[in-house]
């Protein structure tokens, strides 16, 4: 009220109607009074941000989470309390919400003025455009944040531990195939230098008759260490450029038809067999069937040569022989010149008897410089055994330096002791130097080392003799086989375990019941496990996922067969076996039980790890252990038939819970379409049923989206091809879920024909017209609807008469137009 004028007694009244205002002040004194009580039980905060004002207005409970005594400040002031490493994420977040419309979802840290403790925040909010107002909530998640760190932190350990057990058993594997090859090939290198020493003391042993005889004999050696079929010896004379042929392979001349051994070639004329000499280095052909230019030349009348090998004798620089070796079973290497070379540059030196001492120590240092390069161990003797030569790397392995090593008895050097009983054993020397026989390459021995260290060893030893036979010495050759040892028990490790879930594998078993099969055994019981729906969760959530699942089956069967004689093992993809000696039914009974109550605590990614079991006993030696384990599995596969329908409907529930818990777009979505669809079968007058069947189909028609990355569906850019191909087969993904579900056939199928256009360019199928099952089309029209008119991330939300524009132009090419008229008639007949 107000007085009109100064001189008047005039009062003008405006009276208002506030009842609505009243009840609604009430009401928002009612709801503040509700959101404070449930910021009290819940821990919960709520603040707004007004834009126009720049002003920051925190709830009691928001300032009960941030500690703070002030309820209203400046934007700017609202930053103390946060962390500054959080400051530019808030910041970063609310800009997002406000600019891009992207979800503000964050946890950050702040420090509370009122006691100083630094808190873990989780604040989600949204923005109003029309009031230009930021509303968002506080939790405090200080408690869970610690607890989870504990858990991730194990997690991670666990993981990393999974992984690098994995990467290591690879790593293991590969290092092991590497240094199988290169052991054989190093024990291969070692024999064939045994060999070619061997050979060489064979020859030089040799008494022979003529230069002839000796030369014959020669090449006989020079045949057998490189495991050739036949080969030659020819003379050269630099003077007149001819070849003599001094020596060919025995039992060669009945397939050749050469009729004069001893046979002049001139160098001009020959072929391959005088390029060694023309060019003065060695020729290998290892398919000499085939065209040369050089494959002439050689007698007639010669045998079939299939590979061959020629290298020059030299002598004294001048080239004074070539040597030919032919048809070899494997292809001759590098190795064969050299050890050819080696071998009849010594044979040459005992021709040349002006040159003996010379061509000793020649030959003497060659010896020790290969000694000295190879990458065993060697150590040589003299006839008492005592150390004459030791090469740097038999210093490595015994610690002994040269100095120290040289004159010294061979067992203070070389001490060694059986793998077994740790008893000090008779070395390879001196049993050489006791039998004048050679040694093979020996295992199981344990050299201890000067500075106290041990190394399992493998060696062998040969005999030096003199020309009359006599035993003047002895050679060691050594290596260390210590992580071949290692790498080899985890070989065996692998052998007898799975690699996913580290229990034993069926190979053991299989081992493991011959033995267990005995009376001091009895009775003896077998549990087989079957986990169920493993295909299907592959299939769906990932590999991952069913490995997770199988490694939590193995983690609960074991916890629970804590007997040092329970033998537990996965038997095959998806099946487990449990052994118990000295067990009966009762005790298996129970530890299936304790299995089945664990599994129910401990799912994986919200899905139930569910296990048929099936159980039998043995309780005397007349009944096979085959019968008793056919029996229990018979149980286990009859248990699996039971229980399948409702397996798999609650693995459907499971999975359908854990597509909306990643993305809840996707759970309205599923329900509007399922409403939407029952909205056209009732305008198309369907019956009851069928439109019932419709709001199933609808709610599930999206199930195959569980298999879909999550990161793709929450995508707010255009997806890459690869990321539309995953898309594109979930309705695939979603029939095979629902197809094994019994009863559920039928839905399956019109949820694989969703996406299927009229005009027969949709997928999966291709299917056109009237081919695409009703309920397919009905289902197709309410998704494309809800999806138009529905917030995305990637796109803005069309208008109700902007969707049925679209729907009336896409009709007869993407959409049935039958069913899109009576839709549009539908939606025309509802509230915006």
């Amino acid at each position: 009220a107000s007085p009109v004028g100064h001189d008047t007694n005039l009062v003008l009244s405006i009276v208002r109607d506030v009842t609505e205002s009243t009840e609604t002040e009430e009401r928002l004194l009612r709801q503040n009074a509700q959101l404070r009580r449930a910021e009290m039980i819940t821990g919960l905060g709520s603040w707004e941000l007004y834009l126009p004002l720049g002003t920051f207005t925190l709830s009691d409970g928001g300032m009960e989470v941030l500690g703070r005594k002030d309820r209203t400040h400046a934007v700017a002031d609202a930053d103390e309390v946060v962390m500054p490493e959080y400051r530019e994420l808030r910041k970063q977040a609310l800009d997002d919400l406000i600019y891009s419309g992207k979800p503000y979802d964050i946890q950050f840290q702040a420090k509370r003025p009122a006691d100083g403790e630094v808190v873990y925040i989780h604040s989600i909010a949204e923005y109003d455009a029309e009031t230009k107002t930021v509303f968002g909530t506080l939790l405090d998640i200080t408690a869970w944040k610690n607890s989870q760190a504990v858990l991730q932190a194990s997690k991670r350990r666990n993981n990393f531990w999974y992984a690098a057990l994995a990467f290591t058993q690879l790593i293991v594997i590969l290092l092991l195939v590497a240094n199988v090859v290169g052991r054989r090939q190093s024990e291969s290198e070692l024999k064939q230098n045994l060999n070619r020493n061997e050979s060489l003391l064979r020859i030089l042993q040799y008494e022979a008759d003529s230069v002839q005889e000796f030369i014959d004999y020669a090449l006989h050696e020079s045949i057998k260490l490189t495991e050739s079929g036949i080969g030659y010896i020819y003379f050269y004379d630099d003077d007149t450029h001819k070849l003599t042929l001094n020596a060919w392979s025995e039992g060669v001349l009945g397939d050749c038809h050469i009729k004069d051994k001893e046979t002049v070639y001139d160098l001009h004329k020959t072929g391959i067999w005088g390029e060694p000499i023309r060019t003065g280095r060695p020729v290998i052909v290892d398919d000499f069937t085939k065209d040369h230019p050089l494959k002439k030349g050689y007698p007639e009348g010669h045998v079939p040569i299939k590979s061959y090998m020629a290298l020059p004798i030299v002598d004294r620089g001048k080239i004074v022989a070539t040597i030919g070796l032919a048809n070899k079973a494997g292809p001759y290497t590098q190795m064969d010149v050299w050890q050819i070379t080696m071998l009849m540059s010594s044979v040459w030196s005992m021709l040349e008897r002006r040159r003996g001492e010379i061509a000793l120590r020649t030959e003497r240092k060659r010896l020790e410089a290969i000694l000295l390069s190879v990458g065993d161990g060697v150590i040589t003797t003299d006839d008492t055994g005592k150390i004459e030569f030791i090469n740097q790397v038999a210093e490595e392995l015994t610690g002994w330096a040269k100095a120290e090593a040289i004159g010294r008895p061979f067992e203070d050097v070389y001490y060694t002791v059986n793998e077994e009983t740790l008893e000090k054993q008779i070395d390879s020397v001196h049993r050489v130097l006791r039998s004048g026989i050679a040694r093979d390459l020996m295992n199981h021995t344990i050299l201890m080392t000067k500075d106290g260290k041990t190394r399992h060893i493998a060696d062998s030893a040969a005999p030096i003799k003199d020309d009359t036979g006599r035993v003047n010495g002895a050679v060691l050759v050594f290596r260390d086989v210590t992580e071949e040892l290692a790498r080899t028990k985890e070989i065996e490790y692998l052998s007898f375990h799975d690699q996913l879930t580290a229990l034993y594998n069926r190979r053991f078993v299989e081992r493991a019941l011959e033995t267990l099969d005995q009376e001091s055994n009895l009775p003896l019981s077998i549990i087989m496990a079957d986990l169920n729906n493993l295909k299907l969760i592959n299939d769906t959530l990932g590999h991952a996922t069913g490995d997770q699942m199988l490694k939590t089956a193995a983690s609960v069967i074991k916890e629970h067969c804590q007997d040092d004689l329970d033998i537990i093992a996965r038997w095959g993809g998806d099946e487990f076996i449990v052994l118990l000696p000295k067990a009966g039914c009762k005790k298996a009974e129970a530890i299936i039980t304790k299995i089945e109550e664990t599994l129910k605590e401990r799912p994986v990614e919200s899905v139930l790890v569910s296990m048929a079991f099936g159980h039998a006993c043995k309780y005397s030696q007349d009944k096979a252990v085959s019968e008793v384990f056919k029996e229990a599995e018979n149980r286990m596969y009859r248990a699996k038939i039971l229980q399948g329908p409702g397996i798999h409907e609650e693995t459907i529930d499971a999975l359908m819970a854990a597509l909306f818990e990643k993305n809840r777009r996707e759970e309205a979505h599923s329900q509007r379409v399922s409403e939407l669809s029952q909205l056209i079968g009732l305008a198309l007058g369907l019956s009851d049923v069928e439109v019932k069947e419709l709001g199933l189909i609808g709610l599930f028609h999206d199930i195959g989206k569980i298999a879909v990355d999550e990161s793709i569906l929450n995508k707010a850019t255009p997806l890459t091809e690869d990321e539309w191909q995953e898309l594109l087969r979930h309705p695939e993904v979603g029939y095979r879920l629902l197809s094994a579900v019994q009863g559920m056939e039928d839905i399956a199928e019109s949820v694989l024909a969703h996406h299927e256009r009229w005009d027969g360019t949709g997928y999966p199928k291709g299917l056109k017209g009237a081919e695409i099952p009703l309920e397919s089309r009905i289902v197709g029209i309410a998704d494309a609807y809800d999806a138009m008119v529905s917030y995305r991330p990637y796109k803005r939300a069309l208008t109700k008469v902007e969707a049925i524009e679209e729907l009336k132009n896409n009709a007869g090419t993407q959409f049935d137009p039958y069913i899109v008229s009576a839709f549009v008639d539908v939606l025309m007949c509802q509230p915006d």
